[in-house]
């Protein structure tokens, strides 16, 4: 076996043995059955059980939404599984110390005919991770909250993410004397005092609402759509797409050959609240949405000249940080693939027990794997731009039922630039669940 994969292996074993890892937490199982192997039918029954530090295994099936309130744990998706989130009002973390970390993996609401819980994350000092979560237009009655909103906390991951918000929404009433309101469409994500990463994500706002007819004679006018990333007193770090709602259609004419109100703009991918927000992009997009469609002839299409990034904050520019593909849930004996690509130059990967964003001069990206670390040299990165390597789970130890370990890609070019690029958790599982 090359160095590289011998090194890679040994780091999982080292990792897996350091007396301060050494605990007794407790692996809750979740399936929409009852029966041999499965502690509960229902993830909130298991969160409210679990103590701060479990981890919650879920297999496939629709759950109702759940709320974590002065606890941190892992509520994972099982491997293959497909796991879906439906009811109202609210799917949260909240209040968790430095010590209470917090993962949820493969949620999903796409395909809910049921309304759509709220996603938030509330007064975090330990950090919140999101991966491969699928957020779709949740409602709130008839406004639209955003798909994700972080208020005051300082570690917050997304990873391989759609968040996305609800669309523009309209009410009319009153008969023959109608009076119609419009709702703009949601945003995809709002930063609140908050700082967070986000790695090949889809964050968009919902499309605004299109201008219309109803009842004869009622009628409303076309609407913004939401933006992509608010970032108020935050900082985003952006390896993904941060997209604006597109405008509503307008521009409708009445009987007569007149035209009737107007389409509107797009909205901005990301806006600042405020002048200390800062953007920093590693490659990806960010980009407005486009103009509604003029509907009449009569009717002349919105000029617009909205920004991708719209505000007072400050966008810093690096370069595409290191990407890695691990699966996120593997059991003893097993043997799993982590795939990293990159530029030519030189690779390595940090392996830590824990998430603290930190920003380091020099160096392009974010630091975030902390706690017991290890670091593991992966030499040179070829020509094809890719490296894989097989990953053999070791025994983790008599009376211990998993691991949970973070793996972050690193990356030189010959020139001397380095960089930090995407953050991948992986829960290691003894060979009984």
């Amino acid at each position: 076996m090359p160095r590289t994969r011998l090194a890679l292996a040994a780091a999982f074993v080292v990792a897996a043995s350091f007396p301060s890892l050494a605990h007794a937490q407790k692996v809750w199982v979740v399936a929409p059955t009852l029966g041999p192997g499965v502690d509960f039918n229902a993830i909130l029954f298991a969160v409210n059980t679990a103590a701060s530090g479990d981890l919650v295994l879920v297999k496939s099936g629709t759950y109702g939404p759940f709320e974590l309130d002065g606890k941190g744990m892992y509520v994972v998706e099982d491997a293959g599984a497909d796991v879906r989130i439906a009811g109202a009002p609210l799917l949260a973390v909240r209040n968790t110390s430095a010590s209470q970390p917090t993962w949820l993996h493969g949620l999903s609401n796409e395909g809910s005919s049921a309304p759509v819980p709220r996603l938030e994350a509330t007064d975090c000092a330990g950090s919140v991770l999101l991966s491969e979560v699928t957020w779709l237009k949740a409602r709130e009655d008839f406004f639209g909250p955003p798909a994700f909103r972080a208020k005051a906390c300082d570690d917050v991951v997304l990873d391989s993410c759609a968040l996305i918000g609800l669309s523009g929404s309209v009410s009319c009433y009153g008969g023959s004397n109608c009076a119609c309101v419009t709702v703009d469409g949601a945003n995809g994500i709002e930063l609140q005092s908050s700082k967070a990463a986000a790695f090949e994500c889809s964050l968009a706002g919902g499309a605004g609402v299109e201008q219309s007819w109803c009842c004869g004679s009622c009628s409303w006018q076309a609407d913004l759509g939401g933006i992509g990333a608010v970032l108020d007193q935050s900082h985003l770090w952006l390896q993904g797409v941060a997209q604006g709602g597109n405008g509503g259609a307008g521009g409708v004419s009445p009987p007569a050959p007149i035209c009737y109100g107007a389409a509107k703009c797009g909205s901005p991918g990301v806006r600042f609240a405020d002048a200390t927000s800062v953007l920093t992009q590693s490659g990806g997009s960010v980009s407005a949405g486009a103009a509604g469609q003029t509907l009449s002839q009569y009717c002349t299409p919105p000029t617009c000249n909205v920004a991708d990034v719209d505000g007072p904050g400050t966008t810093i520019v690096q370069p595409r940080a290191p990407k890695l593909a691990l699966p996120p849930v593997a059991r003893e004996g097993a043997t799993v693939n982590a795939t990293l690509s990159a530029t030519p130059g030189i690779a390595a990967l940090l392996v830590g027990t824990s998430i603290d964003a930190l920003e380091l001069a020099g160096l392009s990206g974010w630091l975030l794997v902390s706690g017991t670390t290890a670091l593991v040299p992966l030499g040179a990165v070829p020509p094809s731009g890719s490296l894989t390597l097989p990953i053999v789970v070791s025994e983790l130890g008599a009376g211990i039922d998993f691991r949970v370990l973070y793996l972050q890609a690193g990356h030189c070019t010959a020139g001397g630039s380095c960089a930090l690029g995407v953050v991948r958790p992986i829960a290691l599982l003894d060979a009984q669940f």
